[in-house]
């Protein structure tokens, strides 16, 4: 009986643990730059200037176009185009132009519309047509704003919006 309880302190009990191997692929580009905004096109004020109530008569009617652009230089490679997607708040009487802020001093009946160099409406949220890029040049992206008339009656008051905007590149 000695022997069996000194042999029986040594057995080991061993239970095998189940493994699965897998693999993780990661892939990704390292590019060169795209293109940087100019630092005069990184926070704009278009200036408008006054408009006289008169010159809306019916809906649809617009006032003449304020050009601005966006400017972008140190392109590189990386894209041959470019497009910009304005976002603001649509307006509620017509989705396509963007509304004038809201307050108690603020014009009622007007929108504000974007529109590409070539004249297209840009609508918000939506991309604009590509702009053709130059590796190692800088560009300007042309665009216009104008007010339109979203009622047959406007009336006067301090007409501003607020946009933001994303480049996107192709």
């Amino acid at each position: 009986m000695i022997k069996f309880l000194s042999i029986f302190p040594c057995v080991l009990f061993v239970t095998a643990a189940i493994a699965h191997d897998g693999t993780v692929t990661i892939s990704g580009t390292i590019q060169d730059n795209t293109c940087e905004i100019a630092a005069d096109s990184q926070s704009q004020t278009i200036k408008m200037g006054a408009v006289p109530v008169n010159m809306f008569h019916a809906t649809g009617d617009k006032t003449p176009p304020i050009s601005f652009s966006i400017d972008l230089e140190n392109c590189g490679p990386a894209a041959s185009g470019a497009n910009v997607t304005f976002s603001g708040t649509p307006d509620v009487q017509d989705k396509r132009y963007f509304s004038i802020q809201d307050n108690q001093n603020s014009a009622v009946g007007i929108a504000m519309g974007i529109y590409s160099g070539d004249s297209v409406l840009i609508e918000p949220g939506k991309a604009s047509d590509s702009y053709p890029l130059e590796s190692n040049a800088a560009a300007s992206l042309n665009f216009f704003a104008r007010y339109i008339s979203v009622k047959d009656e406007v009336s006067a008051g301090n007409a501003n919006v607020i946009i933001t905007f994303l480049l996107s590149y192709n």
